[in-house]
């Protein structure tokens, strides 16, 4: 079966990617182009995008504008000072961010350490930004370029899911 993706550009695959509304088969076969292109990074599917976890990933993406091109131990060290000290909750959610795009063992272990006891308003951001970090670190260790797929589902959904799961009595 042919792939009507693999001959778009990476600007028109993540094109196509952002503006959502693909058919499972569209989202597979845009995968499988986004791979032969080398293109790396987290692709999330929120279920309910209007529900706290989808606001919170949407605003965590939005910070991504703030991750410096080059990110250097000092940017590190930076992020290491405003997550354990008293820092505004925008400076932690900036450190959050680029500590997940350094994609090195030393961030890894900063957010490892930071997410045993994170702020209440950034458990997801803590969760999103391990998960990214460890992409980057697989992606450098085995030298080729990863795309991850999360499903992120709201508390109600999951609650659902977990009434549906019990077993009858």
């Amino acid at each position: 079966m042919s792939n009507k993706f693999k001959n778009f550009s990476e600007e028109e695959l993540i094109s196509i990617l952002e503006s959502g509304n693909l058919s499972e088969k569209e989202f597979d076969d845009l995968f499988l182009a986004m791979e032969e292109k080398g293109l790396s990074g987290s692709i999330m599917q929120v279920d309910e995008i209007d529900a706290d976890e989808g606001m919170d990933l949407m605003e965590y993406i939005n910070f991504h504008n703030l991750v410096p091109k080059d990110i250097t131990q000092k940017d590190i060290k930076w992020c290491e000072k405003v997550l354990f000290e008293k820092s505004g909750l925008k400076d932690k959610k900036k450190a959050i961010v680029i500590l997940a795009h350094a994609g090195n063992i030393s961030a890894y272990r900063i957010l490892e350490k930071y997410d045993k006891n994170p702020d209440p308003k950034l458990i997801s951001w803590t969760s999103l930004a391990m998960g990214e970090c460890r992409m980057f670190l697989e992606s450098e260790i085995l030298d080729k370029p990863i795309i991850k797929v999360e499903k992120i589902q709201s508390k109600k959904q999951k609650s659902e899911i977990s009434r549906r799961s019990k077993p009858k009595k």
